[in-house]
């Protein structure tokens, strides 16, 4: 990428001179590199959902698109911390997983969610049966509409 007069904006960064911007690039460029170890590391269906937030002390912070994959960011914890270790980064003690559903905003994994099964004429039997024996109308209500779909989806 480079600017009109043909001079490139990574040679601009790189001769930054205020302490305060070339602080915060190098910090960018340290946690991108990490978050490379990181997505190398993990399995391939968690990688594309996973970002690094950063360090805080010896714990690893990463983000996840949504709570389906927590449980296993968490379960990974204890190989990345050894691989990021053979790897010569700082030791990490601990991994903090959070939620973070602006990533699935901006693209992070975009995997098409799973369709609901469609419920069975059985089903709809159910829900009406259950609507007639419920003793809250709004309950009830719910019911019926729910049965409905069924029978008005064939």
């Amino acid at each position: 990428m480079s600017t009109p007069s043909g001079y490139s904006v990574g040679r601009f960064f790189d001769q930054v001179r205020n302490s305060t911007l070339k602080s915060v690039l190098t910090q960018a460029r340290a946690l991108s590199r990490l978050e490379q170890q990181v997505i190398r590391h993990l399995p391939t269906p968690l990688a594309g959902h996973v970002r690094v937030a950063g360090i805080e002390g010896n714990r690893l912070i990463l983000l996840v698109d949504s709570q389906e994959w927590v449980l296993q960011a968490r379960m990974s914890a204890a190989l990345l911390r050894t691989a990021l270790s053979r790897d010569g980064f700082p030791k990490i003690s601990d991994v903090v997983v959070r939620v973070s559903p602006g990533l699935a905003r901006a693209g992070l994994g975009t995997s098409p969610r799973r369709r609901a099964r469609p419920i069975s004429e059985a089903s709809a039997e159910v829900l009406a049966a259950a609507a007639r024996d419920a003793d809250d109308p709004r309950l009830a209500d719910a019911f019926m509409r729910l049965a409905a779909k069924v029978r008005g989806s064939d």
